[in-house]
């Protein structure tokens, strides 16, 4: 039986469906005038690094089921020196620079299997030892916390606000591709959305 979902570095022609998808979820939201910068701003990032790669890895990858794109990461080597330590700067690591999942798709929590497939992936083909993000948002750190694991190793300032540092170990998740599988090969191009949902459900709108 094989996975039901797939991650592969995205590709140019993802780009309409990354961008649709990234502006539903913004949307769904429906933030306020800082926190939607922020989120236009990692949409821009995502799109300025589409394409790109750090020692041949590529940095954004996509979650597909079937053709349907659910979900994309950026993933960067290092972290930001925003509240981390100098030793924490020091660790190899991953940075997790904007994740965003379809609106449609609070049930599956594709945030926390996209989260776990980084860190089993920086485990498997990467020299890093932790997984690490940083977010002003107190609703996606308790999130980050209570749904999908992730350490809170602190809080530090930014432009007056608060960050949340969360950090997960890079680790081999053996069970897991039996749910997610990774391709670095070529993939149809993938469609902005789905149809509904197999299991009859309306589309909903969720927090991540």
């Amino acid at each position: 039986m094989r996975p039901v979902y797939v991650m592969r570095p995205a590709e140019r022609r993802d780009e309409p469906a990354i961008v649709g998808l990234v502006t539903d979820r913004i949307n769904s939201l429906d933030p306020g005038p800082d926190d939607r910068r922020d989120l236009e701003d990692h949409r821009s990032r995502v799109q300025d690094l589409l394409v790109a790669t750090e020692e041949e890895r590529p940095l954004v990858w996509v979650l597909t089921e079937d053709t349907h794109l659910l979900g994309v990461v950026l993933l960067l080597p290092g972290i930001t020196a925003c509240g981390w330590s100098t030793e924490q700067q020091a660790e190899p690591a991953l940075a997790v620079g904007a994740m965003f999942t379809h609106p449609a798709t609070r049930p599956e929590r594709l945030g926390r299997l996209i989260t776990w497939w980084a860190a089993d992936y920086a485990a498997r083909h990467t020299s890093a030892t932790w997984l690490r993000a940083q977010t002003p948002s107190e609703r996606l750190m308790r999130y980050a916390r209570d749904e999908v694991g992730c350490e809170v190793a602190g809080t530090a300032q930014h432009q007056g606000r608060d960050v949340h540092l969360l950090q997960s170990r890079a680790r081999r998740i053996n069970n897991l591709h039996a749910f997610i599988a990774d391709s670095g090969g070529a993939c149809e191009a993938s469609s902005p959305s789905r149809p509904e949902r197999r299991d009859g459900l309306s589309p909903r709108t969720s927090s991540w």
